[in-house]
C-alpha cells in the first residue's frame, strides 16, 4: 500500500484530500503545519507528499529540498494566480503542481501518475540491485533470469561463447557483461560485417612494416590488441571462408602471425562471437566451416527476440526514458498507459534497439512531461495492421519464395538485416537469393 503525506494548513481541504485518497486504498497521513509535516516525513518515509506552498510556520518552498530526502515525489499546491512559485518548485524537482481550489478528479489523476512513476522507478532500482554488475539487463521475465544464470555460470571460465539472436536483441551488451565479470583486462570488438573482405587479415592479425605497398609502419591486429582480454567477433556469420580457416588455426594454436612476419606470437585471448544468422544452416549449406562452428559454440547463449518477452517492455520503456532524460537534459516523467499498450502490441522487428530508438524519438519531440500516443511514430501506431502475402494455388515453390522475400523487404523498408531475421536465414543467404531472383 502506497503511503501519502498531506501537508496543508486549510483544515477542510486537508481532511477532504485525506478522506478522498483513503478511498483508493492509499494510506494517508495528514499534517497542518510545515515542520510537523517534516517530522512525519522523517518517521513515516511516505512514497508521495502533497505540499501546500503557503504554510503558517514556514514557506513550503524552503521545505522542498528537506522533504525530498524522505520521499520519492512531491506534488505542490499553490493558490490560483501564483504560477510563478509553482514554476520555481518544478525547478527544484517536484513532480507537478495543483492550483486551488483543488479539483479532486485532477488530484487523483496526478496522484496515480506520480505513484505509477514511483512504482516503476522502484522496480528498476530493485532490478539493478539484484543484477549488481548487470545494470544493463533490464527486465524480470523468465528469459532475463536465464541469461543472468548463464552469465554467472560461464563468465569466469576461459572458453569461447557464441551468442545468437536477431539483430537489436542486445548480444553486444551480453558480451560486454561477460567480459566485465571475467576480470579480463581489455575488451576489443570487431564487426565482421563492416570489414571489406580484402582487409580482414590485416585487421585481425596485423602486419609488419613493408609487408605490402602502403605498410609504412607495423600495425598490431585485433588479436594482439586483445591479449589478456576478450575479443568480441560480432556478425561472425559474415566472416569469409578463407578467414574462417585462419581463425580456426588461431583458436587451435593460440598464436597469431602478422602479414609479412617470419614467426608467430603467442596470445591469451578469450573469444566471444555473436551472430544473427543461423550458423547450423550455414554449415549445412557449406557457407560456414563445421569445425569452426564447434570451436566457437562450446557454450551458447540464445537471445530471445523482444516479441517473446513483451512483459519486459514497460521496464525497458521507463529505463530508456530515464537514459534519454540524462542525455537530452529533459524531464519526462513517464508514459501514458494507452501509449504503453500500443508499444506492447508492436511486433518490434528491430527488437530492443528499435524500442530504444522509438522512445528516444518520443522524448526528443515531446511537448508534455508524460509521453502519450500522439508522440508515437505512425508506423508503430499502425503496426496492428497485419501484413499478408497472397499466394494463389498453382505457383511454383520458387515463385512463392520470391514473393515472400519481396513482401518481407517491403515490410522492413528494404532493411536486409531485419528481413533476414524474419526469414530465418543469414544475410549472405538473402543476398544470394536476391541475386538469383534478378537473373
Amino acid at each position: 500500500m502506497f503511503k501519502i503525506l498531506i501537508i496543508e494548513d486549510d483544515k477542510i481541504l486537508n481532511k477532504t484530500m485525506c478522506d478522498f485518497l483513503s478511498k483508493f486504498d492509499y494510506k494517508t497521513i495528514c499534517a497542518m503545519r510545515g515542520l510537523e509535516g517534516l517530522d512525519m516525513a522523517k518517521s513515516e518515509i511516505p512514497d508521495l507528499i502533497i505540499l501546500d506552498l503557503f504554510l503558517p510556520d514556514i514557506n513550503g518552498m524552503d521545505l522542498i529540498d528537506r522533504l525530498k530526502k524522505y520521499t520519492e515525489e512531491i506534488i505542490v499546491i499553490t493558490a490560483h494566480g501564483d504560477i510563478g512559485d509553482a514554476v520555481k518548485a518544478m525547478k527544484l524537482g517536484v513532480y507537478n503542481f495543483l492550483e486551488k481550489p483543488v479539483d479532486l478528479k485532477v488530484l487523483i489523476n496526478e496522484v496515480n501518475r506520480a505513484l505509477e512513476t514511483i512504482k516503476l522507478k522502484k522496480e528498476i532500482k530493485e532490478l539493478k540491485d539484484r543484477l549488481n554488475e548487470y545494470p544493463e539487463l533490464i527486465g524480470k521475465s523468465r528469459f532475463i533470469e536465464q541469461i543472468k544464470n548463464k552469465i554467472n555460470l560461464i563468465a569466469e571460465k576461459n572458453i569461447p561463447v557464441l551468442i545468437t539472436g536477431e539483430s537489436g536483441t542486445g548480444k553486444d551488451i551480453i558480451a560486454q557483461i561477460i567480459h566485465k565479470t571475467s576480470n579480463r583486462k581489455k575488451f576489443v570488438a570487431v564487426n565482421c560485417g563492416a570489414i571489406p573482405p580484402e582487409l580482414f587479415e590485416s585487421e585481425l592479425f596485423g602486419y609488419e612494416k613493408g609487408a605490402f605497398t602502403g605498410a609504412e609502419q607495423e600495425k598490431p591486429g585485433k588479436f594482439e590488441l586483445a591479449h589478456n582480454g576478450t575479443l568480441f567477433l560480432d556478425e561472425i556469420g559474415e566472416l569469409p571462408k578463407n578467414m574462417q580457416v585462419k581463425l580456426l588455426r588461431v583458436l587451435e594454436n593460440k598464436e597469431v602471425e602478422r602479414i609479412g612476419a617470419t614467426k608467430s606470437k603467442k596470445i591469451n585471448v578469450r573469444i566471444i562471437a555473436a551472430t544473427n544468422s543461423n550458423l547450423k544452416k550455414m554449415v549445412e549449406n557449406g557457407e560456414f566451416r563445421e569445425d569452426l562452428y564447434f570451436r566457437l559454440s562450446v557454450f551458447q547463449i540464445e537471445v530471445e527476440p523482444l516479441r517473446n518477452h513483451k512483459e519486459d517492455i514497460p521496464l525497458l520503456v521507463n529505463y530508456f526514458i530515464h537514459k534519454a532524460n540524462e542525455e537530452f537534459g529533459t524531464k519526462i516523467k513517464g508514459i501514458n498507459p494507452d501509449a504503453l499498450e500500443i508499444l506492447k502490441k508492436h511486433i518490434w522487428v528491430g527488437n530492443v534497439r528499435e524500442l530504444k530508438n522509438v522512445i528516444y524519438s518520443m522524448v526528443a519531440v515531446a511537448t508534455k512531461d508524460i509521453l502519450d500516443k500522439s508522440f508515437i511514430p505512425e508506423n508503430i501506431k499502425n503496426s496492428e495492421d497485419i501484413e499478408y502475402v497472397k499466394i494463389p494455388i498453382g505457383l511454383r515453390l520458387e515463385e512463392v519464395e520470391k514473393r515472400y522475400i519481396q513482401k518481407t523487404l517491403e515490410f522492413t523498408n528494404n532493411n536486409k538485416t531485419q528481413a533476414a531475421n524474419i526469414l530465418g536465414i543469414s544475410k549472405m543467404t538473402l543476398f544470394s537469393k536476391l541475386k538469383k531472383m534478378k537473373n
